[in-house]
């Protein structure tokens, strides 16, 4: 079985649950998953960047170093041209959809919703987001044999 990529899930998770009724969709990047670096253009509508966060992955070994909990960690980059508002509905939507998948199972055991930090600079007229999203893998075995 194929390691699971935390980013693609993430891109995957925002893509298929999104609902476009509570805020437009934006278009969605996986920035590690790209051949060719995009080119964002923010007058033809929102973006977020998944990129995977630095420590990618954390081991925290449990049960006498027999198994571990993984936790891996990716930022979403939100950026707006619209309003700080429209930053704001943007995280919100991202935050339900995480919530609503917490615990489906999929190549991890949960997503989690970590936090928002807002990097704006209306002065510009860009309005800039970071979220932090964890999944995780609990009790996993630390098998060394191959």
């Amino acid at each position: 079985m194929a390691e699971p990529i935390p980013a693609t899930e993430v891109e995957s998770i925002l893509d298929s649950t999104w609902n476009a009724g509570n805020v437009t969709k934006p278009t969605l990047i996986d920035i590690n998953n790209t051949v060719n670096a995009p080119r964002i253009r923010l007058k033809n509508g929102d973006f977020v960047i998944i990129v995977a966060d630095m420590p990618t992955i954390r081991e925290e070994p449990i049960s006498f170093w027999k198994y571990a909990n993984q936790i891996f960690q990716v930022t979403l980059e939100i950026y707006t041209i619209t309003s700080r508002q429209r930053l704001y509905n943007l995280m919100r939507e991202i935050r339900r959809v995480i919530h609503s998948k917490t615990h489906d199972l999929t190549g991890f055991m949960k997503v989690k919703f970590v936090n928002f930090n807002e990097d704006s600079d209306a002065q510009f007229n860009i309005w800039i987001g970071r979220v932090t999203i964890e999944l995780t893998n609990d009790a996993i075995l630390m098998n060394t044999s191959s």
